[in-house]
């Protein structure tokens, strides 16, 4: 709101407004200001979130004509593909969301949930052999992802394979009890957002499933509340250093060492 007092055409500010107002579940307010950075710049990724407003608010044909001028503006944006083909599953047509799943895929392979989404419709529609190719990439890929495992279990069973989709079930069953731990903590912090240690359990467990980008959003929550507590620096450190991003893990492990100058750890990992 600063940015558009100083610069009201400032390119991008109103796509960040209208995501915050999506993310506290206010898909109209969010439509009309995404509509508002649209009139000063066509892009596909605003379309593409007006596009997921117009979904939560059961506004299928909206949100369809939203996608296709994504795909006008940006033949090349899988995620326009992807939602598209998430709409047509919805509304039981299969075969028509496949085709577009299977295109955000060719855009983008690395993608695991293009991946998982992808197998799991394959199996819907029968052609399971292909549908265990992409489950196992992404179940390798996403550890930590329920319904891949699930999907792969049930995918595995149908082609007769029993001993290796009762392992993949079972290692759901495993992931559904993890992902209900996760819920609980996610709750318990947003009932009490002021309590670090809410949010020190919540990474932890993340980062043991290895939801790394999660796990560093909830320790950079506790850091916004306890910025010069070591502990928490440390945490987010050994997240980037583990993902490939030195200059940050640099960064935090050397707050930490400035927050309290005989943290070991610390010291030894900047050395690193």
């Amino acid at each position: 709101e600063k940015v558009l007092l100083l610069n009201p055409d400032y390119r991008g500010v109103r796509f960040n407004i209208g995501n915050n107002a999506f993310r506290q579940g206010k898909y109209r307010r969010a439509i009309g200001i995404y509509q508002q950075e649209l009139e000063n710049y066509s892009r596909a990724d605003v379309l593409a979130n007006m596009a997921r407003a117009y979904a939560n608010l059961h506004e299928v044909d909206s949100a369809h004509q939203a996608l296709r001028e994504a795909i006008l503006i940006d033949s090349s944006y899988a995620n326009a593909y992807m939602l598209l083909g998430q709409l047509y599953k919805d509304d039981g047509e299969i075969e028509q969301g496949l085709k577009y799943i299977q295109r955000a895929y060719d855009i983008d392979p690395e993608n695991i949930n293009y991946q998982y989404f992808l197998g799991s419709m394959l199996s819907q529609s029968g052609r399971t052999e292909e549908a265990v190719t992409y489950l196992k990439v992404a179940a390798l890929r996403s550890p930590w992802h329920y319904w891949t495992h699930y999907s792969l279990g049930q995918a595995l069973i149908r082609l007769g394979r029993m001993d290796e989709g009762h392992h993949y079930l079972a290692r759901a069953d495993s992931l559904q009890e993890s992902h209900s731990r996760i819920d609980r903590l996610r709750k318990q912090a947003e009932v009490n957002p002021g309590n670090i240690l809410n949010w020190l359990r919540l990474g932890s467990i993340l980062h043991t499933q290895q939801r790394l980008e999660e796990a560093a959003m909830a320790y950079k929550t506790a850091l916004y509340i306890a910025p010069e507590n070591p502990v928490i620096r440390e945490n987010i450190a050994h997240l980037a250093l583990v993902q490939g991003d030195t200059m940050e893990a640099l960064s935090h492990y050397s707050a930490a060492t400035r927050s309290d100058s005989t943290t070991v750890n610390s010291w030894f990992n900047l050395g690193v």
